[in-house]
């Protein structure tokens, strides 16, 4: 009989999917020595996820950074006012005592490294960026290839469907963050959060959750 593959569920379920190319060769690997087994591994995105950033002035963000752009002729600032999504410092204070915990973004590594001085001061989250993307379908998709990590093992948190079309069925969409002060999603997720880093396999897990929805 042939082997059930338990991410078909999840994959109807994204309208953007498109089958990877199985013939992929993922070059760049992060070395296995910085994940500290027996620690699951949970990648979380940052914009929309754990933060919002408005580039327009606004009165009630949490903190603020400046990123330089420099070209050839000029250099030039722009001040981003940033929206830390409700419980973010508890959550993260979780999910590094219970997970190796990487954040990967598809915005690029100067504001990325700014925000996460704020979020992870103690700097125990490792930090992937735009550049660490696969361009594919016009979006940034984050392949989980990258790790030398039994895929098993492995967890992406983003609020885009798009960028976990590579692995959909370790993915979890969590409803994007703007500015709402009332959001309590991280506080929701939390008792899923403490039975990932315990199972043995994510992906039937996560597809039990999706199947009861």
């Amino acid at each position: 009989m042939a082997e059930e593959k338990p991410y078909l569920t999840e994959k109807q379920k994204l309208v953007d999917y498109t089958e990877p190319n199985t013939t992929t060769v993922v070059e760049q690997k992060i070395p296995v020595q910085i994940i500290q087994q027996p620690k699951k591994l949970l990648v979380l995105d940052l914009d929309e996820t754990l933060v919002h950033t408005s580039f327009q002035p606004v009165q009630n963000a949490d903190f603020s950074v400046d990123i330089l752009i420099e070209d050839a002729q000029t250099v030039q600032k722009f001040t981003g006012y940033v929206y830390k999504r409700p419980y973010v410092d508890e959550f993260l204070a979780k999910m590094k005592q219970q997970f190796e915990v990487i954040v990967f973004t598809a915005s690029i590594q100067q504001y990325c490294d700014l925000v996460m001085d704020i979020l992870d001061p103690d700097k125990v989250i490792k930090k992937l960026y735009r550049t660490d993307c696969t361009f594919q379908n016009g979006a940034y998709v984050k392949d989980l290839r990258r790790f030398e990590t039994d895929l098993s093992q492995v967890i992406l948190m983003d609020n885009s469907a798009l960028s976990c079309m590579m692995q959909p069925q370790n993915s979890i969409i969590c409803p994007a963050f703007y500015d709402d002060k009332s959001d309590t999603y991280l506080q929701d997720i939390e008792n899923l959060m403490e039975v990932l880093s315990q199972c043995t396999d994510i992906r039937k897990v996560l597809l039990g959750v999706r199947d009861t929805k």
